[in-house]
């Protein structure tokens, strides 16, 4: 068995083995397409809920880079993630012409058995989204969120990776109630949510906690900037402006942020939670 094969065959070895971690999985689908055409523009994107094109992962002259939309390049291929007739999203391939053409037959055989794992993927989730979902925000629930955390943090052990983990607090909730009802306060609980849905890849784990905290969950954290993360997140969310009987109000949130790979979820959790009422203490915001 040839070096391209080999990594085909581990490909169908995580898939049976229940061990999908996406992130992995792209980088082994990016070995493949790399040493069989030498490509130096890799991207994933795939299907979201609402059947946008969401990216997933991106390397660009044999670099990682954060993920970005899908770009017209010159020179890059397209190949359609499909299982049956069901569209799971597109890997996009910048490499010589000629590349293609000698190795179809093996590309071919590794895209398929990605979208295999990631409809095995998606039947779970599926399941899950039936009975693990919060009603008002439609994100998975407290006790979803905390138990994909923990098989997150076992698998970073096993990888020797980590995981980043932010709790978001939406900021005046409890005065938006007071002032306009608790349909603002509800409005603002979505928007928040929507914010962070726009910016979480299929890998990352996005739950509401309760009330107006979320947990978001950034598996294969590796050695990245997890202030800049909070700093993006928070970003994101201050770009969203709330309608109120009157006007419209900017919103704004505190983050705790931690990062770990031997902890419980229980205690990653509280360690973000003490992170957060130390950031709220320091911006002299009210805390509950």
């Amino acid at each position: 068995m040839n070096a391209d094969a080999e990594v085909i065959a581990q490909l169908a070895r995580g898939l049976a083995h229940d061990d999908f971690a996406l992130d992995q999985m792209c980088r082994r689908l990016y070995d493949t397409v790399r040493r069989t055409t030498g490509a130096q523009l890799f991207h994933v994107a795939l299907e979201a809920e609402d059947g946008s094109l969401q990216a997933e992962y991106f390397v660009r002259a044999g670099s990682e880079t954060e993920p970005q939309p899908l770009a017209e390049d010159a020179g890059a291929q397209k190949f359609a993630l499909l299982h049956g007739e069901q569209r799971l999203g597109v890997v996009s391939v910048g490499a010589d012409a000629g590349a293609f053409d000698a190795s179809s037959a093996q590309l071919q055989a590794a895209f398929d058995i990605f979208a295999l794992a990631l409809a095995s993927v998606h039947r779970v989730r599926a399941t899950e989204r039936r009975i693990d979902r919060d009603p008002l925000t439609n994100l998975y629930n407290r006790s979803y969120g905390v138990r994909r955390l923990e098989e997150e943090l076992q698998r970073a052990v096993r990888l020797q990776t980590r995981v980043c983990a932010l709790v978001v607090d939406v900021d005046g909730v409890a005065d938006l109630n007071s002032r306009f009802g608790h349909q603002t306060g509800d409005a603002a609980i979505r928007t928040v949510s929507d914010a962070l849905r726009s910016i979480c890849r299929h890998s990352d784990v996005l739950c509401r906690l309760g009330g107006d905290r979320f947990l978001v969950v950034y598996p294969g954290f590796g050695d990245g900037n997890a202030a800049a993360v909070a700093s993006r997140v928070r970003t994101q969310i201050e770009m969203r402006v709330l309608p109120v009987p009157g006007g419209a109000i900017g919103l704004k949130a505190s983050i705790g942020v931690a990062v770990g790979a031997h902890e419980r979820a229980g205690a990653l959790v509280q360690q973000c939670e003490r992170a957060l009422e130390e950031e709220k203490t320091r911006r002299g915001r009210r805390t509950r």
